[in-house]
Protein backbone atom coordinates (compact mmCIF):
# COMPACT_ATOMS: atom_id res chain seq x y z
CA UNK A 1 0.00 0.00 0.00
CA UNK A 2 2.75 1.92 0.56
CA UNK A 3 4.50 1.85 -2.50
CA UNK A 4 1.05 2.57 -4.69
CA UNK A 5 0.92 5.79 -2.63
CA UNK A 6 4.53 7.25 -3.51
CA UNK A 7 3.79 6.23 -7.34
CA UNK A 8 0.63 8.50 -7.23
CA UNK A 9 2.47 11.36 -5.42
CA UNK A 10 5.56 11.57 -7.00
CA UNK A 11 5.54 12.64 -10.82
CA UNK A 12 6.78 9.98 -13.38
CA UNK A 13 9.63 11.47 -14.84
CA UNK A 14 9.45 12.71 -18.50
CA UNK A 15 11.77 11.46 -20.96
CA UNK A 16 14.04 13.57 -22.72
CA UNK A 17 12.75 13.51 -26.34
CA UNK A 18 9.65 14.65 -25.20
CA UNK A 19 8.93 18.47 -26.23
CA UNK A 20 7.39 20.89 -24.42
CA UNK A 21 4.31 23.19 -25.06
CA UNK A 22 5.78 25.45 -28.17
CA UNK A 23 9.11 23.72 -28.28
CA UNK A 24 8.90 22.66 -31.65
CA UNK A 25 7.06 26.22 -32.49
CA UNK A 26 10.78 27.85 -31.23
CA UNK A 27 12.71 25.90 -33.08
CA UNK A 28 11.06 26.22 -36.67
CA UNK A 29 10.99 30.30 -35.48
CA UNK A 30 14.88 30.11 -35.49
CA UNK A 31 15.13 27.72 -38.42
CA UNK A 32 13.27 30.43 -40.17
CA UNK A 33 15.37 33.58 -38.70
CA UNK A 34 18.34 31.74 -39.56
CA UNK A 35 17.38 30.92 -43.10
CA UNK A 36 16.43 34.65 -42.98
CA UNK A 37 19.46 36.15 -42.20
CA UNK A 38 21.40 33.95 -43.90
CA UNK A 39 19.25 35.19 -47.50
CA UNK A 40 20.02 38.32 -46.51
CA UNK A 41 23.65 37.65 -46.12
CA UNK A 42 23.29 36.80 -50.14
CA UNK A 43 21.07 39.78 -50.89
CA UNK A 44 24.03 41.91 -49.45
CA UNK A 45 26.85 40.17 -51.15
CA UNK A 46 25.39 40.56 -54.67
CA UNK A 47 24.21 43.80 -53.97
CA UNK A 48 27.72 44.90 -53.00
CA UNK A 49 29.50 43.40 -56.37
CA UNK A 50 26.80 44.55 -58.40
CA UNK A 51 27.55 48.37 -57.00
CA UNK A 52 31.34 48.02 -57.35
CA UNK A 53 30.25 47.08 -61.12
CA UNK A 54 27.43 49.89 -61.97
CA UNK A 55 30.26 52.34 -60.22
CA UNK A 56 32.90 51.35 -62.88
CA UNK A 57 30.67 51.26 -65.58
CA UNK A 58 29.98 55.30 -64.87
CA UNK A 59 34.14 55.43 -65.70
CA UNK A 60 33.36 53.85 -69.25
CA UNK A 61 34.59 56.52 -71.98
CA UNK A 62 33.96 56.19 -75.69
CA UNK A 63 36.51 54.61 -77.71
CA UNK A 64 38.03 52.70 -74.75
CA UNK A 65 39.75 49.74 -75.67
CA UNK A 66 39.02 46.45 -75.03
CA UNK A 67 41.82 45.74 -72.97
CA UNK A 68 41.37 49.13 -71.01
CA UNK A 69 37.74 48.13 -70.39
CA UNK A 70 38.53 44.33 -68.82
CA UNK A 71 41.00 45.84 -66.47
CA UNK A 72 38.77 48.69 -65.39
CA UNK A 73 35.54 46.18 -65.27
CA UNK A 74 37.90 43.45 -63.84
CA UNK A 75 37.46 39.45 -64.71
CA UNK A 76 37.35 37.62 -61.27
CA UNK A 77 34.40 35.32 -60.72
CA UNK A 78 32.55 36.84 -57.66
CA UNK A 79 31.70 33.39 -55.09
CA UNK A 80 29.13 34.27 -53.24
CA UNK A 81 28.86 31.95 -49.71
CA UNK A 82 25.25 31.07 -51.01
CA UNK A 83 24.21 30.67 -54.79
CA UNK A 84 26.03 30.37 -57.95
CA UNK A 85 29.41 32.24 -58.83
CA UNK A 86 29.17 35.44 -61.09
CA UNK A 87 31.61 35.78 -63.57
CA UNK A 88 33.04 39.03 -64.66
CA UNK A 89 31.17 39.95 -67.40
CA UNK A 90 28.54 37.54 -67.07
CA UNK A 91 28.29 37.16 -70.34
CA UNK A 92 29.47 37.84 -73.59
CA UNK A 93 27.52 38.13 -77.40
CA UNK A 94 28.90 38.14 -80.47
CA UNK A 95 26.67 40.24 -83.22
CA UNK A 96 26.64 40.40 -86.89
CA UNK A 97 24.98 43.10 -88.85
CA UNK A 98 25.25 44.52 -92.18
CA UNK A 99 27.30 47.37 -90.61
CA UNK A 100 29.58 45.12 -89.34
CA UNK A 101 30.61 42.53 -86.47
CA UNK A 102 30.17 43.80 -82.66
CA UNK A 103 31.19 42.01 -78.92
CA UNK A 104 28.82 42.45 -76.38
CA UNK A 105 30.10 42.17 -72.63
CA UNK A 106 27.13 42.37 -69.69
CA UNK A 107 27.73 42.91 -66.51
CA UNK A 108 25.85 42.36 -63.63
CA UNK A 109 24.58 45.79 -62.01
CA UNK A 110 20.93 45.48 -61.01
CA UNK A 111 20.74 42.65 -58.10
CA UNK A 112 17.13 41.47 -58.34
CA UNK A 113 16.67 38.64 -56.06
CA UNK A 114 19.61 36.51 -54.30
CA UNK A 115 19.61 33.11 -55.00
CA UNK A 116 17.77 33.64 -58.19
CA UNK A 117 18.95 32.85 -61.88
CA UNK A 118 20.21 36.01 -62.97
CA UNK A 119 18.00 37.89 -66.06
CA UNK A 120 18.71 40.57 -68.20
CA UNK A 121 17.11 42.67 -66.68
CA UNK A 122 20.12 42.77 -63.88
CA UNK A 123 23.28 42.87 -66.50
CA UNK A 124 24.25 46.29 -68.47
CA UNK A 125 25.48 45.83 -72.08
CA UNK A 126 28.85 47.20 -73.15
CA UNK A 127 28.61 47.16 -76.61
CA UNK A 128 32.61 46.99 -78.47
CA UNK A 129 33.26 47.14 -82.23
CA UNK A 130 36.81 46.82 -83.32
CA UNK A 131 38.03 46.02 -79.81
CA UNK A 132 36.96 49.68 -79.17
CA UNK A 133 33.75 50.69 -76.27
CA UNK A 134 30.84 52.09 -79.04
CA UNK A 135 28.08 52.53 -75.96
CA UNK A 136 27.03 51.05 -73.03
CA UNK A 137 23.55 50.51 -71.56
CA UNK A 138 20.31 48.84 -73.29
CA UNK A 139 19.65 51.54 -75.60
CA UNK A 140 22.95 50.98 -77.26
CA UNK A 141 22.47 47.48 -77.10
CA UNK A 142 19.29 48.00 -79.18
CA UNK A 143 20.73 50.30 -81.57
CA UNK A 144 23.24 47.80 -83.09
CA UNK A 145 21.09 44.70 -82.76
CA UNK A 146 18.65 46.47 -85.07
CA UNK A 147 20.98 48.18 -88.07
Amino acid sequence: MCARHVSKIAPRPRAAHTNRPGGSMRFLIAVLLMALVSTSCAVSQRKDFSVENKEKINRITMNMSKKDLLILMGTSTYRPNLGDPVPNPYRTEALRTRKGAYEVLFYFTEPVKANMPITDAELTPVVLRNEKVIGWGWAAYQEVREE
